[in-house]
């Protein structure tokens, strides 16, 4: 039965959902797009669509309502050498001034014949912090020692590699730890 799987990212500018279903194989994606599952693609629902929720929009509320809804059967880019495909939005396209630093909740909902098919993820955005980051790490000089009461940012850097890598996989706790280290930067030497 056909499992549809994808990831969200941040780009420089906006965001990309990536399906990951990829192509059937019996041995490797039992669960992909082919004959066997009934559906080659995501041309074949008939509806498809990308749900996003950004970082001050609560999706575990009692009725969570969507930042936008973007159909993804308005134009379905043809799939990569993985059998993969990738939809690119700069934040004006989904209706927002910037892309928030955050956890952004997803959820794809695909319909075919009345069968739903679902899942959800959410992303890690840091691109904001990611500024701040490097604005400060311009200046650092790792042979001058911190003053007093200064946070240094040789340390902090190596914080935000860990939340950049994937080490928080506690969605609530990303926004707290990017608040934490952008109140540790204002401490910067």
């Amino acid at each position: 039965m056909l499992e549809v799987k994808g990831c969200l990212d941040q780009s420089c500018d906006g965001l990309t959902f990536k399906d990951i279903t990829g192509t059937y194989n019996v041995v490797d994606n039992p669960n992909g797009y082919g004959i066997a599952n009934v559906i080659l693609g995501p041309s074949g629902f008939d509806t498809y669509e990308l749900r996003l929720w950004d970082p001050s929009n609560n999706y575990y509320s009692e009725t969570p309502v969507p930042t936008v809804v973007l159909d993804l059967l308005t134009l379905v880019p043809p799939p990569d050498s993985q059998g993969f495909y990738s939809w690119d939005y700069i934040a004006s396209q989904i209706g927002v001034s910037e892309i928030l630093d955050g956890a952004w909740f997803w959820e794809v909902i695909g319909v075919k014949d009345a069968d739903e098919y679902r899942t959800q993820g959410f992303g890690v955005f840091i691109n904001i912090l990611r500024a701040k980051m490097d604005a400060k790490l311009k200046a650092w000089d790792p042979t001058c020692p911190c003053k007093k009461g200064c946070q240094d940012i040789g340390e902090l850097y190596s914080q935000f590699l860990v939340l950049e890598a994937g080490g928080t996989c506690d969605s609530n706790s990303v926004g707290d730890v990017i608040k934490w280290l952008s109140n540790k930067l204002k401490n910067c030497c």
